[in-house]
């Protein structure tokens, strides 16, 4: 139903350019009640009448997205990439891989394998598992890793702090542990639309290289009941990091 809602907002607005910030199909100047969560059915003066029930035992989301990397030697790259993440009350399992479109000896040949369980004690809320790394690339030397990640989110009204900790066990030639650690603050702007500024450090895979550090901007915005986008956009902020990469992904929730 908010399919059709948004449609027609969308229609409504080409035409009349009406504003309706919590897209419930009511206009600012005639809503009673702003901001109204985004998963609620509202009556004709925008107020709550009947929350849309949510898969809460397990559901599924599937992510398709394409980006553009910007390298600091004056070179660039696009990439597309998939996660699939399956949720089972507590527990989160994700599928995650990344191809380029030139060779890229590292990033890209890998199939990232995630399985965390969380744990919501009221705003407090910590994600934590194991997980692996698995080559998948016909031509990749590379062995099976395995790393150990936490997550950790404490939400203050409509502000977050985030503090993630990855360290992965590597076992190709050359190569050392990877030390990855993370800080971020994000800001709900509406119910449908996130905000988040992140800081990030990881230790090279290569000892001769120094540590990878980006900063990283990311929106999420609620397209309809199912459908969701996201942009990320890093800067590097050390030689080793690429200068620039944008990805715009496309999700849907079933």
């Amino acid at each position: 139903m908010r399919f059709f809602i948004l449609f027609s907002l969308l229609i409504v607005n080409m035409l009349a350019a009406s504003i309706d910030n919590d897209m419930d199909g009511v206009d600012n100047d005639m809503d009673q009640c702003p901001n109204t969560p985004f998963f609620e059915l509202v009556d004709k003066r925008g107020c709550s009448i009947q929350k849309i029930p949510v898969k809460e035992e397990y559901h599924f989301d599937i992510i398709l997205g394409g980006g553009y990397v910007e390298t600091g030697n004056g070179t660039s790259d696009t990439l597309v990439s998939f996660m699939a993440d399956y949720y089972y009350k507590n527990f989160i399992v994700t599928l995650f891989t990344q191809s380029y479109s030139q060779n890229n000896t590292y990033a890209g040949n890998d199939l990232y394998l995630y399985t965390n369980y969380k744990l919501k004690i009221d705003d407090f809320t910590v994600k934590v598992g194991p997980g692996m790394v698995l080559p998948i690339a016909s031509d990749s030397n590379n062995k099976t890793d395995y790393f150990f990640n936490i997550n950790m989110n404490y939400k203050i009204d409509k502000y977050d702090i985030n503090l993630y900790y990855k360290y992965t066990f590597m076992h190709d030639d050359l190569t050392q542990d990877i030390d990855t650690k993370a800080i971020s603050m994000g800001y709900y702007l509406l119910d449908t639309t996130y905000i988040n500024l992140a800081y990030s450090k990881e230790r090279s895979i290569y000892e001769t290289i120094e540590d990878v550090e980006n900063v990283t901007l990311m929106l999420n915005q609620a397209l309809d009941r199912n459908w969701f986008a996201n942009l990320r956009v890093s800067h590097g902020l050390s030689e080793s990091a690429s200068d620039l990469s944008a990805i715009v992904s496309l999700g849907y929730y079933f």
